[in-house]
């Protein structure tokens, strides 16, 4: 393969566009960070299984680190979003349900219990 063949594919890789209808904003960094991943790693074998050139190899190392740092961007929204629904259904376990009697509205001391005290 030539190096203009190769620069015409890496131009056709990077040109590829994210599509997506995610409406929560973890859900579309997961997805974005997933798809550059797939991106990176398709670049890198290209650069080193097309080009055996001192440049397609700094070209390789440059995409493995772009790689590394998209993968652990993808590592921290996948935790943040595991946190975000423990921490949802955390709260939703300490809500009082819907049939508790008391209401926003009363105020706490018609709730105390009677008696000497």
């Amino acid at each position: 393969m030539t190096h203009k063949e190769f620069n015409q594919m890496v131009s056709a890789i990077c040109q590829e566009i994210y599509r997506t209808t995610a409406t929560d904003p973890l859900d579309y960094g997961i997805g974005r960070a997933r798809f550059e991943e797939w991106k990176l790693r398709r670049l890198i074998l290209l650069a080193e299984q097309a080009v055996p050139s001192r440049i397609g190899k700094q070209k390789a190392a440059h995409w493995r680190k772009q790689w590394q740092r998209v993968h652990r961007i993808r590592t921290r929204l996948e935790e943040r979003k595991i946190a975000a629904r423990i921490l949802t259904v955390a709260r939703n376990q300490t809500q009082p349900p819907d049939s508790w009697p008391l209401m926003a509205s009363q105020p706490l001391e018609c709730w105390r219990p009677s008696g000497p005290g």
